[in-house]
């Protein structure tokens, strides 16, 4: 049988995450996100963050993140949303909800 994970990224190829509530974010939360990025990167799914405050922003820029192949910031959730509907077209846009990382 199919795992979980593998069957999710046959249909879920981008993966948004809306940091509007972040003001902060500390080194833990930084190695997870790097973590994420990978588990992602590694069944062909695409990060996008968006809305990313300053501060936050700033602490991005020092890490790896910000350059992993599986990851992008967007100013917004429809900046992302419009960066996928040109490359890929409306079939990749669900609303159907992840729940691996909640």
């Amino acid at each position: 049988t199919q795992s979980r994970s593998s069957a999710a990224s046959d249909v879920y190829k981008r993966q948004l995450l809306m940091c509007v509530a972040v003001n902060r974010i500390d080194s833990t939360a930084l190695e997870a996100l790097v973590q994420m990025a990978d588990d992602l990167h590694s069944h062909g799914i695409k990060l996008h963050l968006t809305d990313v405050k300053g501060p936050v922003m700033d602490r991005l820029k020092g890490t790896t993140l910000i350059k992993h192949p599986a990851c992008t910031v967007d100013l917004s959730a429809h900046e992302a949303l419009n960066h996928i509907l040109e490359k890929e077209g409306p079939a990749q846009i669900t609303n159907s909800p992840s729940t691996k990382y909640a």
